[in-house]
C-alpha cells in the first residue's frame, strides 16, 4: 500500500508480487515498468539491488554538511562535497561487509 501510495518502488520481491496480486499494476502500468526498469540486466557488483546501504548514516553525513552550509561554516560547494565524500566512505564499508 505504501509503495503505492508514494510512488516509491517496493524494495522486496514479496511486496511487488503483493501489490501485483492487488491489482495495482493493472491501474498504475508506470510502476510496473519502473520495477521492471531498475531489475533489468545482469547484476554487477554496482548494481546489486535498489537499496541503499546504512541509509540513515549517509543522511546524518549530508545533513551535517547541510548545517555547516547553512551556518556559513562551509560554502555550498565544499560542503556538498565534504557529503559526498563521507557518504561514499559509509557506502564503501557497506559494500566491504556484502562481498
Amino acid at each position: 500500500m505504501w509503495a503505492g501510495v508514494t510512488g516509491y518502488l517496493p524494495l522486496t520481491k514479496q511486496r511487488r508480487q503483493g501489490a501485483g496480486g492487488l491489482g495495482h499494476y493493472v491501474k498504475n502500468p508506470h510502476q510496473k515498468t519502473a520495477i521492471v526498469q531498475m531489475n533489468a540486466g545482469k547484476t554487477t557488483p554496482n548494481s546489486q539491488g535498489i537499496r541503499l546501504g546504512n541509509f540513515n548514516s549517509v543522511r546524518d553525513a549530508i545533513e551535517e554538511q547541510m548545517e555547516n552550509i547553512f551556518s556559513g561554516n562551509k560554502t555550498a560547494k565544499q560542503g556538498l562535497d565534504d557529503a559526498v565524500a563521507k557518504s561514499n566512505d559509509i557506502l564503501k564499508e557497506f559494500a566491504a561487509l556484502y562481498r
